[in-house]
Parts: C-alpha cells; structure tokens; sequence
C-alpha cells in the first residue's frame, strides 16, 4: 500500500512527503485525488445516508403511534424510494428522469423490499431490538441498490443516453 500510495503522490504532485512544509500540501492533494476519483461513491453514499434517514424516521414515527411493524416498513419503503430515484438520478447518476429508468428503479426496489422485509423480520426473531435491525439491513440494501443502479439502470451506453 505505501509504495502504492507513494506512487500516486508523485502522480498528483505531492511526492516529496519527507518535508514538513510539504506534507499538509500532500495531504491535501492526496485527499482531492481521492475525492475526485470516487467522487459518484460519495455523493451516492450521501444520498444512501439520506435515503436512510427518510426510510428510518418513517418507519419509527409510524411504529411508534401503533401501526404494524408491516405497514410502518413498506410506508418507510415507498417514501424512501421515491426519494432516492430523484436523488440518484440527479445528483449521483446525472441522468433525466424517465419512465424506463423510474420502472427498471422500482423493480430493484421491490427486490430491496423483499431483502428489507425478510430481513428485518429475522433480525428482530433472532432478538435484535426492531430499530438496529432496521438499520443493518439498510446498509445491505444500499450496497445492493448501488450495484444494481450503476451497472444497470443507469449505465452510461456509448451513444446513448439514459432517457426514454
């Protein structure tokens, strides 16, 4: 990893680390290298974060004034993914809003909802408290959403683009 990481301060301009006046200025760099190259990761892991809040304090507002753990999750769920195909579309994937990618959106989420559903149910029999089993299914939704929005939703076709 060092000479990996030695490498690509050279590349970007901050090979001389060994200089105190000059490690900052490294740092730095090596931190916009990062930024710049993952840069679709972070802003979707923002609007994953985002997506979760919304998804969480639905279903916890809802669970809490005495409707079924069943419908307070498949509310969360539907507020949620309305949410994150706005938010990934625009800002993560910089693509139109269409009906085919709104359609092809809700079939993976529908799938999200299966592994929502199945897992928050078997977490919470397995006698995890309702709330951090909501949470560590979430970030395995996520992580399944990504994959599936990158590679197939909205993938970037040469000479086409997203829209209808």
């Amino acid at each position: 990893f060092v000479g990996t990481q030695q490498k690509m301060m050279s590349e970007i301009g901050g090979g001389h680390m060994h200089r105190p006046e000059n490690q900052q200025c490294g740092v730095l760099k090596y931190a916009r290298y990062i930024l710049k190259k993952y840069w679709e990761l972070v802003i979707y892991g923002v609007v994953g974060v985002c997506t979760t809040v919304v998804n969480v304090v639905v279903f916890q507002i809802l669970s809490e004034n005495g409707l079924a753990l069943f419908w307070s999750n498949a509310a969360a769920f539907v507020i949620s993914v309305l949410f994150a195909y706005v938010a990934n579309s625009l800002a993560v994937f910089h693509a139109p809003l269409s009906i085919r990618s709104f359609l092809q959106f809700w079939g993976m989420r529908i799938v999200s909802l299966a592994i929502d559903m199945g897992g928050l149910f078997a977490l919470i029999a397995a006698g995890l408290d309702k709330l951090a089993a909501k949470i560590i299914v979430n970030v395995a939704v996520i992580i399944a959403n990504y994959l599936f929005s990158k590679l197939v939703i909205f993938k970037k076709d040469k000479g086409h683009k997203n829209g209808d």
